[in-house]
């Protein structure tokens, strides 16, 4: 079954700053170009610069984010702005993020975990890769010959061993935390242990493990491991207990559009609290004067509004209203109506 083993986990040096976060990034394949401006400008210590660095349009085969990665990784080392855990370890993550304006958390395990081929029936996919994305994740590791995310994952958990163990298990004060920019507020420890590591080796080996996030550095390291076949074959993963209400199975396609009498701010907004993820206007967009049909002004004024009310209310993003009024909404056959008479079409009981 699943294997995992402790290892010696390299980190940014503590005494430089508190934060970690501001050194840490989201998953690369949702860093677009702005995002990565912003987090080179957040540090220039922030680990984007190893994980997907900037492009240059004079870059070439020698001088390239694959090799400026390898190289500053290299550096950071010598100059102890990372440094090497002394001893095997396991770690325990704890992740709190807003959803729909409710702090969560969730615990999970990182460990390094031995590779299977998917055909083994032992590390299950959910979702095809693109070749594009995964030459890019080759590029780095073979440049770098270090993971610098985990791969989440998580396991079935039916006992609730791995969700209590993580809940009660907390050697001493936490070694690093902070908050990612653009994500969540972390904290983690350490587990030196070596009997709650014959505990989770043991625990994770009756178990199989689900890919939650990461299909693309997963199969990267298949390919890799067969490359350089005297290498290690493992991979740092994330498990999260099934069980851990912290972990949300959220769709991927989950956008609810919004359509239908929008001419301003107020019906706006009741899209958006009842979870619509983009907005359609027309009639009022082609009846806006001067327009050509566009409606410019009227986006404006829909931009400037909502803008104005997140600023009023103290809100930081427009992810903290959207679908907080979800539990309002009904069937069709449900909608209060003025008339008596008509009831969406339905028979009344």
């Amino acid at each position: 079954m699943a294997r995992i083993e402790p290892f010696k986990g390299i980190m940014f040096n503590k005494s430089d700053k508190l934060n970690f976060g501001d050194y840490l990034c989201p998953p690369f394949d949702v860093i677009d170009d702005n995002l990565k401006s912003k987090l080179y400008d957040t540090s220039e210590f922030n680990v984007i610069r190893l994980e997907n660095g900037k492009i240059f349009e004079d870059d070439d085969e020698v001088s390239n984010k694959y090799n400026r990665a390898k190289d500053l990784f290299k550096l950071w080392l010598k100059e102890g702005k990372l440094l090497e855990s002394e001893e095997d370890c396991f770690y325990i993550l704890e992740e709190t993020y807003l959803n729909l304006g409710k702090s969560q958390s969730r615990r999970s395990l990182i460990a390094v975990v031995g590779l299977h081929e998917y055909s083994e029936k032992i590390i299950f996919p959910h979702e095809k890769t693109r070749k594009k994305q995964k030459q890019d994740r080759l590029n780095l590791l073979s440049s770098t010959r270090a993971n610098f995310s985990p791969i989440m994952s998580f396991i079935e958990d039916k006992n609730y061993d791995l969700l209590t163990f993580l809940s009660d298990t907390i050697e001493g004060a936490e070694i690093a935390q902070g908050s990612i920019p653009e994500m969540h507020d972390f904290r983690l420890w350490k587990i030196t242990d070596k009997d709650k590591i014959f505990f989770l080796q043991d625990l994770i080996d009756h178990e199989d493990i689900f890919i939650a996030d990461g299909h693309h550095r997963y199969e990267t390291a298949l390919t890799f491991s067969k490359i350089e076949p005297s290498l290690p074959k493992y991979r740092i993963m994330n498990l999260i207990s099934l069980n851990d209400p912290g972990l949300l199975m959220l769709g991927y396609h989950r956008a609810i559009s919004g359509i239908g009498g929008i001419r301003g701010f107020r019906e706006a907004f009741n899209f958006m609290v009842h979870g619509a993820g983009n907005l359609q206007v027309c009639t009022a967009a082609m009846e806006e004067k001067g327009s050509g049909g566009v409606g410019i002004k009227l986006i404006q004024e829909l931009k400037h509004d909502l803008s104005d009310y997140l600023e009023h209310k103290g809100y930081s993003s427009i992810e903290e209203i959207r679908g907080i009024a979800r539990e309002r909404v009904v069937e069709h056959s449900q909608v209060r109506r003025k008339s008596e008479v008509y009831n969406g079409g339905y028979s009344k009981a």
